[in-house]
């Protein structure tokens, strides 16, 4: 059974891919191509496609970070330690 708030969270989680092509095809046809858009040279194309996708990344591993699975196991204290053995983990 996958209601329509499930089905909604799996597309937010996936939206990262959008913006991707989206900015990736837009760094395509102002680099270094065989039209003449040669607006940014090679070295900068590469340059900023990393630091594109970086973002990227970091956007899609936000977006897609599930609050409700992980609860907050911050104790009062902050001991990382014990959270960790309260719930099993050594």
């Amino acid at each position: 059974h996958c209601s329509f708030k499930k089905a909604c969270k799996l597309f937010k989680g996936a939206s990262w891919i959008v913006f991707y092509l989206i900015g990736i095809s837009i760094l395509c046809y102002i680099g270094n191509n065989p039209d003449g858009h040669n607006l940014i040279s090679f070295e900068n194309a590469i340059i900023t496609t990393a630091i594109f996708s970086l973002l990227i990344f970091v956007y899609g591993a936000y977006i897609s970070y599930d609050r409700e699975i992980l609860p907050n196991t911050a104790s009062n204290d902050g001991n990382i330690r014990d959270n960790a053995t309260v719930h099993g983990v050594h």
